[in-house]
């Protein structure tokens, strides 16, 4: 008994454990890959969580294999062994999350449906949890906030809800194509036709993102505010983001003005509206910029994990978020130039935000390495290098770069002086007057103060932000700069704040007024941005087009006379200028009536026998095959829809 024992060895740590369990399961799911029905007796999507799991067990024992390795070389493993894990955390447990992340990635498959669901989102959920636990970042917050910034920030949040929760349904007035279709494809996964989290959605974004408007779509139903409810969510936590970013950064001052400012800054107000995956980078990259500096400046490893999960988690929105890798390596390339001590010895933690961000995003990187050409195809769409730019030299007989340097000053002045294009086409630039001003000075002062990396990072952000929309057709294109929303606000906050807290005044009256003033200047840019967007944007209407007006009025109309929910037929005249999904609105509005294109020119009607009830739907001006339905099927009623400017936008004739 005695001699089993000790070869036995002591009991395994939980370290081990974890090991022993994670590799056990990488075994079973690459055996499981390896027998499915249609998968090659030797694929990927096999030997990966072989392999990893393999390793995991071989490490889960190392010591006892150590204890085997002859005398000098098992002495420099320990030596490794002993260095590694105080300064990357548990090394073994980053071993084990990568391989959690790579065999969900490998047997989650590129198709739309996963091969192994449960499989697939656990082990990845799992490699996540692993990197919080070997970096030792599940703790409570330190952060408490003093009782009056607390009520300040829960107003402020108060106020970014009612910005952008009241009337969500019609503010902007239009469900837009591409809203529609992003509700679409939430409407397939809720159907089962794709489950896929790592794959792509509509027009090659990754398919994640289109989970929450799923879920909101569940519980809310097939509605505009179900739609948009995501994006309203996502605006109100950057509000919070940015005054915890704030404060980290800056002080209580620059926290509150800039999350006050952002909560009802009008761009941003516009974009938090809108149901699709352009604000979830603003939030993501005012998260990042939260922890980044809180890692920075603590020199915490937990931070600096936490800092690359949400790194990677952007990479699966819009694609604006993969400008920040190259923000970041030329924020830590000025820190080592700054402050060479302190960034070289925080070199493991920079190794752990790497790891960190690539166990979120290896299942999305996978399908991307499969598939390069959906990783490309949104940039692709838009860039203006190519065709674009041989075209523009042709025309001009300019140079290449100086077509590409004036496409950089309308880029820089999105801010100030160039109008804004698409999305949020306003006739002027994104900032008011007010805010204008409060910009340009802190512009400055974030200038003056540039290699301070406090500062350093905000003007790395602005300038990505400069560079991807100097590169992208329709410069300045509104939706590929609210990325930098919140850093236009900390910007803004940066000149008041300086004045509140570095004026040195000869009485406490003096001060009190500096502080009102600048508190003052700030709520005077507010209502600039508020009467605005409610009082000059919104009852212009100018977020339109008429066959989208269209296609809106008729879903809501099909919808609330009760012809969707009875499975209304709905004859469509397009007229040849139209179909009834030549605009995505009209199907996501009315997922329940059944949609007939009626060819132009218009056949024969006397072989029809259209269900009961059933709709015609003509184009405005069309008489002619009003006028022959009517008679071929009397007894109906005739409705006229009017648009906006009180002219016919359709006709509608109903047989019930």
């Amino acid at each position: 008994m005695s001699e089993r024992a000790a070869d036995s060895g002591p009991p395994l740590t939980l370290t081990q454990l974890i090991l022993l369990g994670i590799g056990i399961a990488c075994l079973f799911a690459g055996q499981a890959a390896l027998q499915a029905r249609g998968i090659e007796p030797i694929t990927f999507r096999a030997i990966v969580p072989t392999l990893g799991g393999s390793l995991l067990i071989l490490l889960a024992f190392s010591e006892t294999i150590a204890r085997r390795i002859p005398g000098k070389l098992a002495t420099q493993v320990a030596a490794v062994d002993l260095a590694a894990r105080p300064a990357v955390g548990n090394p073994l447990l980053f071993a084990a999350a990568l391989a959690a992340s790579a065999t969900a990635a490998s047997i989650a498959g590129d198709q739309r449906l996963l091969r192994f669901p449960v499989l697939s989102i656990g082990f990845w959920l799992v490699g996540i949890a692993l990197v919080l636990v070997a970096a030792s970042a599940i703790e409570r917050s330190r952060t408490r906030l003093p009782r009056a910034e607390f009520i300040a920030l829960l107003l402020i949040v108060a106020g970014a809800g009612a910005a952008r929760l009241i009337r969500l349904g019609d503010i902007p007035w239009l469900l837009a194509g591409d809203e529609a279709s992003v509700g679409l494809s939430a409407r397939e996964f809720l159907q089962g036709a794709w489950n896929n989290p790592f794959g792509i959605a509509w027009y090659s974004f990754p398919a994640l993102f289109f989970i929450l408007p799923a879920a909101s779509i569940a519980i809310l139903g097939q509605t505009i505010e179900g739609l948009r409810m995501p994006a309203a969510i996502a605006g109100i936590l950057t509000v919070i983001a940015l005054y915890f970013y704030g404060r980290a950064a800056f002080g209580r001052w620059v926290a509150i003005l800039a999350a006050a400012y952002l909560a009802f800054f009008h761009f941003h107000i516009h974009f938090s509206r809108i149901g699709l995956n352009n604000i979830w980078d603003a939030l993501f990259l005012t998260l990042f910029s939260y922890l980044l500096w809180r890692a920075w400046s603590e020199e915490r490893q937990g931070l600096f994990a936490w800092a690359g999960i949400v790194l990677g988690l952007g990479l699966y929105f819009y694609t604006s978020t993969r400008v920040v890798i190259l923000i970041l390596l030329l924020w830590i390339a000025i820190a080592f130039l700054r402050d060479r001590h302190r960034a070289s010895h925080l070199w493991s933690h920079w190794l752990i935000l790497a790891v960190a961000a690539i166990v979120v995003a290896l299942p999305q990187i996978t399908f991307f390495a499969r598939h390069p050409d959906e990783f490309v195809a949104p940039m692709a769409r838009v860039s203006l290098l190519g065709p674009w730019l041989e075209q523009e030299t042709a025309l001009t007989g300019l140079p290449a770069w100086r077509i590409l340097a004036n496409q950089m000053v309308l880029s820089a002045g999105a801010f100030t002086f160039s109008n804004l294009r698409h999305w949020y086409a306003i006739d002027h630039p994104m900032l008011l007057p007010i805010s204008a001003t409060l910009f340009l000075i802190g512009l400055g002062v974030s200038l003056w103060r540039a290699l301070d990396l406090r500062y350093t990072w905000p003007l790395l952000c602005l300038g990505g932000a400069v560079l991807l929309g100097g590169l992208s057709e329709s410069t300045p294109a509104a939706q590929r700069y609210i990325v930098i929303a919140p850093i236009v606000a900390v910007l803004i906050a940066l000149p008041l704040a300086e004045a509140i807290e570095r004026l040195r005044l000869p009485s406490r009256r003096w001060q009190i007024a500096i502080t009102v003033g600048g508190i003052a200047v700030l709520l005077a840019a507010v209502a600039s941005d508020l009467r605005f967007y409610f009082s000059d944007y919104t009852p212009s209407r100018r977020f339109s087009d008429r066959n989208t007006e269209l296609s809106q009025d008729l879903g809501l109309y099909l919808r609330s006379s009760g012809l969707e929910a009875a499975g209304v037929e709905v004859f469509f005249f397009g007229q040849g200028i139209m179909d009834h999904d030549s605009i995505p609105t009209l199907p996501y509005l009315a997922p329940d009536a059944n949609f007939v294109d009626v060819p132009d020119p218009t056949p024969d009607f006397s072989q029809w026998s259209p269900a009961s009830p059933a709709a015609f739907v003509f184009l405005a001006g069309n008489t002619t095959d009003l006028s022959r339905i009517r008679g071929a099927f009397p007894g109906g009623s005739v409705t006229v829809r009017q648009g906006t400017t009180g002219d016919e936008l359709y006709t509608i004739y109903i047989l019930r």
